[in-house]
């Protein structure tokens, strides 16, 4: 709790079991109130900035783009 009586918060984000991956890029949205992050690990994140909390997860899948036929 800080000196406002406000509970602390600490933004624990991209992270796999105990490897924690930089955070490269983060975007706002200016009236909802929510965010997304994309980091090391190749995903990108969605947040519930009001209630700290993970919306949607998006996987780096490497082979979803590419044709699988010769």
């Amino acid at each position: 709790v800080d000196s406002n009586g406000m509970k602390k918060y600490a933004f624990k984000c991209h992270r796999e079991g105990d490897i924690v991956y930089p955070v490269n890029t983060i975007a706002f949205h200016p009236t909802h109130g929510t965010f997304a992050t994309g980091g090391c690990d190749g995903t990108a994140v969605t947040w519930d900035g009001l209630h700290k909390k993970k919306l949607t997860v998006l996987n780096n899948d490497s082979n979803a783009n590419q044709n699988s036929s010769p």
